[in-house]
């Protein structure tokens, strides 16, 4: 979560962070649901990307949701999966 005066760049213009879901790496918080970082950006030479989805386990079926990502993956082409779940 984010704390108390946290904040980046975002890709809509500068974003607080407090009480916000996270997503960081090593150099801080790059994503959350609202908006991502500047640095989540795709741009022309980019090799890899990532897609996160927040779902509420009281509400979606995980394996529902792990079936069909690796559908679109697998017509999609060249795409792997990585499944992780995070309480």
């Amino acid at each position: 979560m984010g704390e108390g005066g946290e904040s980046y760049v975002s890709l809509r213009g500068p974003f607080r962070l407090e009480g916000k879901p996270l997503l960081c790496d090593a150099d801080g918080p790059l994503d959350c649901p609202i908006t991502g970082n500047e640095r989540v950006k795709v741009v022309a030479g980019t090799r890899e990307a990532w897609f996160v989805a927040y779902l509420p386990t009281s509400a979606v079926d995980p394996a529902v949701v792990g079936e069909t990502l690796q559908r679109l993956a697998e017509a999609s082409g060249g795409v792997r999966v990585r499944l992780l779940a995070v309480s």
